[in-house]
């Protein structure tokens, strides 16, 4: 067993004890007909997951990076949403809650990504 899958099932029981479900929707755009020169609707797809929602300590927002209000969200995807990769511009859902990506950081050891950290804005 690597090193990233036992931290990947290390992390999956602590989430699963002290996480919530967070969810990341990417929003697909529709395929564009050139016989009829329409597109069709964009598609959200939702991928599911637990993760931990936190705040930004005051001396690391700066006002231009981090603002007063965003959050910090350690997600881990459950297995059917595992070979996704958060984005910017993704919007993630955890309660009654919704915020956009405003960047994505892979956590990873030896290559093998275990979990992502998302900064994320409302």
């Amino acid at each position: 067993m690597s090193e990233a899958t036992a931290l990947r099932a290390d992390l999956a029981r602590e989430l699963a004890a002290r996480g919530q479900a967070v969810s990341v929707t990417r929003t697909e755009p529709g395929t564009y007909d050139p016989t009829t020169g329409s597109a069709a609707a964009e598609t959200p797809v939702v991928h599911t997951g637990l993760g931990r929602v936190g705040n930004y300590s005051d001396r690391l927002i700066d006002g231009t990076n981090i603002h007063r209000g965003d959050r910090l969200v350690t997600w881990q995807p459950d297995l059917e949403s595992e070979t996704f990769v958060p984005r910017e511009s993704d919007i993630v859902s955890y309660g009654d809650t919704s915020a956009v990506v405003v960047s994505v950081k892979v956590r990873e050891v030896g290559g093998e990504w275990f979990a992502y950290t998302l900064q994320i804005r409302r």
